[in-house]
């Protein structure tokens, strides 16, 4: 088997990889997610070999990072100063990078390591989910009807007029309030199980098994959508800004086409050819 120090080794090197990816790639796709997954690889070549209870805690301090920030940020905003500096437009130094990363934008490190610790914490329990696969259900299900029940009335009843109230129940995906990262968990875990249930009664089909090969080359799809996105909306001009219908349309012809050529060239070929380059350098 891989030995401790070179799994935390290769989960570093690629973890490098995507942050260095990611920072160029953003210079012409703005927004990328490549070196928010670089910092979990990083972090994660820290824990990976810890037991499943202190990821949980790791996880959980995550959470309680992006809350606690939340609210300083809404104290100080309250009393008239500015944080825009938490959350830069572009990144033009390393504290933009480090803000980007950990701090703000789509997936920041708070609270977004939680998430990821929990999928660690599913993964080393796979084998056992059939086990307690109807437990996890209740308990997301409850956090769930829990949250989006008592966001409501507090919100009918005026309580989350208070600043404190408020950015504690707010469910924007910007927001980081505790009730934004209680029901995405939940509801990350419960897509989770639906999928994994789904895909082991169905293992055999065509369908699952043309997901399953191209779910192994995401890396190559992800940066074939920002080529192909150049190539017919920003440089021909073949496809123009008309509307959501026109991009849905794009967005649907191309990744039924994507996932049917990554799972045809998987079958044929094996590894993508970004997974290629990214394991010949990221180890």
């Amino acid at each position: 088997g891989t030995s401790h120090g070179t799994l935390r080794l290769r989960l570093a090197r690629r973890g490098t990889v995507l942050i260095v990816g990611g920072y160029f790639l953003n210079m012409a796709w703005p927004g990328t997610i490549l070196f928010f997954y670089g910092a979990y690889f990083l972090l994660s070549a820290l824990i990976i070999t810890l037991r499943t209870r202190y990821i949980a805690v790791i996880g959980a301090l995550s959470a309680t990072a992006a809350v606690a920030l939340a609210l300083w940020e809404s104290s100080r905003r309250s009393a008239g100063h500015s944080t825009a500096w938490l959350h830069p437009y572009e990144i033009h130094s390393a504290q933009d990078l480090l803000c980007r990363i950990f701090l703000s934008y789509t997936h920041p490190v708070f609270p977004w390591f939680a998430f990821f610790c929990t999928g660690i914490i599913l993964g080393r329990n796979l084998r056992n989910l059939i086990h307690f696969r109807t437990q996890l259900t209740v308990v997301c299900v409850t956090i769930l009807i829990s949250t989006y029940g008592l966001a409501t009335i507090l919100n009918s009843t005026g309580q989350r007029d208070n600043r404190v109230v408020f950015v504690l129940t707010a469910m924007d995906p910007f927001s980081h309030g505790l009730f934004y990262i209680l029901s995405t968990a939940s509801i990350a875990v419960l897509a989770f199980l639906i999928i994994n249930q789904m895909a082991e009664k169905y293992a055999s089909s065509k369908l699952v098994m043309t997901l399953r090969r191209s779910g192994q080359m995401t890396l190559t799809l992800y940066l074939a959508h920002v080529l192909v996105f150049y190539t017919f909306v920003k440089w021909s001009d073949v496809i123009g800004a008309t509307g959501l219908d026109t991009s849905l349309t794009f967005a649907v012809f191309f990744w039924i086409f994507g996932i049917s050529a990554a799972s045809l060239w998987h079958h044929r070929f094996g590894r993508g050819p970004i997974e290629r380059l990214y394991r010949l350098i990221g180890g």
